[in-house]
């Protein structure tokens, strides 16, 4: 087993296409950024990392890299060349690497045990491929703009995909509140916040609270004595009145995530 890296785009297509198309989808991304490589190469600024890990007889696995870009892995035959591949870039700076999830895994290990650096999973995503077509039958009619009437049609359709797909809705909820402490800063009072969250499909949904943040705005932003305004017009430059000049906004908001089943 031995890396080659390549200089000439042409030859690396020619010995690597067979090759990543056995595995098409999984290797959708390697063959799109080599058909941008070979016909716009000038929309890469940088050199391009094109490298193979292979025996005498095969391909295990295929890593290009279009800097400042990440490192794109393809499906891999052996796991052990993938960590042939974190040896020969341990002395260059990735900003991360993309791939199949084991794949990926198996490299960052490597990657981080040869430089000593952190890394951590930041984006999962699914890949769908069409292995079959089912004819369906015509259905009489045109297209229009859905109206209020077809509310009810359209949650049906958007639950039902999202059921088929294990899709997870995501929001996230911010409430601000301010209130000053009635007669010593130690009088403080519990805010009691409730949320509805409605169900418009027929089918049971889970919602979970996956984190939750809460800031006191005193010191951080104290109550002074500011000059009351009315409009515009300023009625007195001595008659005082008690305002809170800012708040903490907070930098984790409450995400809660609906589950569809």
């Amino acid at each position: 087993m031995q890396l080659n890296r390549f200089d000439n785009i042409q030859e690396f297509w020619h010995c690597t296409q067979a090759y990543l198309l056995q595995h098409q989808v999984e290797n959708n991304v390697l063959l799109s950024i080599l058909h941008t490589l070979l016909h716009n190469p000038e929309r890469y600024l940088g050199k391009p990392y094109l490298a193979i890990v292979q025996t005498s007889s095969e391909i295990l696995a295929v890593a290009i890299r279009t800097p400042p870009q990440k490192l794109i892995l393809s499906k891999a035959q052996n796991m052990d060349a993938l960590r042939l591949i974190a040896q020969d870039l341990r002395q260059e700076q990735l900003p991360g690497s993309m791939g199949l999830a084991n794949e990926v895994e198996i490299f960052s290990q490597t990657w981080q045990r040869l430089t000593e650096q952190f890394y951590q999973r930041s984006v999962v995503m699914k890949i769908y491929q069409l292995t079959a077509v089912q004819r369906v039958s015509t259905a009489r009619g045109y297209l229009r703009l859905a109206t209020e009437s077809d509310r009810s049609l359209l949650i049906e359709w958007l639950s039902a995909f999202l059921s088929e797909t294990d899709q997870v809705v995501s929001f996230d909820l911010f409430s601000h509140h301010i209130a000053r402490a009635i007669e010593t800063p130690n009088d403080v009072r519990t805010l009691y916040l409730g949320v509805i969250v409605y169900n418009p499909s027929d089918r049971p949904a889970t919602v979970n609270i996956l984190q939750a943040a809460s800031y006191v705005s005193q010191p951080d932003a104290p109550f002074v004595k500011l000059r009351i305004i009315v409009g515009w017009v300023e009625r007195s430059e001595t008659q005082p009145t008690r305002e809170n000049v800012g708040f903490r906004s907070s930098t984790q908001p409450t995400h809660l995530r609906g589950f569809w089943r």
